[in-house]
């Protein structure tokens, strides 16, 4: 009798056992240990130092006869030419304009200008007003000056220029072309032969 109740003991304590183990949810004794994963510490990186880089600007250079674009191509007697950027830059020879740009470089500050009345259509500048006339009035062979607004041209050599040059007269006899000279302004000559070589 003894035996038989040991028996149904060990079956009671072995049905728990797998009733406890059988369930979704396992009993402390049954649950595997949990696994600690060790936390990764981050290191922080040190910043690479960056040398600072300093541009300097390029200085502007002035504009100089040798940095001119083309020096001495359209120059006249008594005048210097520089082309600088496109434009005419006109200086009466020996002037102390000419002499200040040969020696900075530096085109004046103050001048005079006529929009496309230059060689090629460029524009023309100069220190003064007057030596732009004077340059796009003048021509190799002619004697040129503007008296009253109005251009009168003598032949080089001439005597109707020494008598000009000795009297301050102009001649009585002459031949007069309206607004055909350089700007529109009326040429005077005193014949017509003297005229249409300067016009050519």
């Amino acid at each position: 009798m003894s035996k038989i109740m040991n028996i149904g003991a060990s079956i009671a304590v072995l049905a728990v056992a797998v009733g406890c183990c059988s369930t979704r949810d396992r009993c402390c004794s049954c649950k595997p240990a949990a696994q600690t994963v060790p936390a990764v510490k981050s290191v922080p990186m040190a910043p690479v130092p960056v040398a600072p880089v300093t541009v300097a600007p390029a200085p502007a250079a002035p504009v100089s006869v040798a940095s001119a674009e083309k020096a001495g191509e359209f120059d006249k007697t008594g005048f210097v030419t520089t082309v600088v950027k496109g434009r005419l830059w006109v200086f009466a020879e020996g002037s102390k304009e000419l002499t200040e740009f040969k020696a900075s470089g530096k085109t004046p500050a103050t001048h005079a200008s006529r929009v496309k009345s230059g060689p090629k259509g460029m524009t023309i500048i100069a220190p003064e007003a007057e030596t732009i006339v004077n340059y796009m009035i003048a021509k190799p062979g002619f004697h040129t000056m503007v008296k009253d607004g109005r251009l009168w041209i003598f032949a080089e050599g001439s005597k109707e220029l020494e008598q000009f040059k000795a009297s301050g007269k102009t001649p009585a006899v002459h031949t007069t072309r309206i607004k055909a000279g350089p700007l529109g302004m009326t040429i005077i000559a005193p014949d017509l032969a003297v005229l249409d070589a300067y016009m050519k």
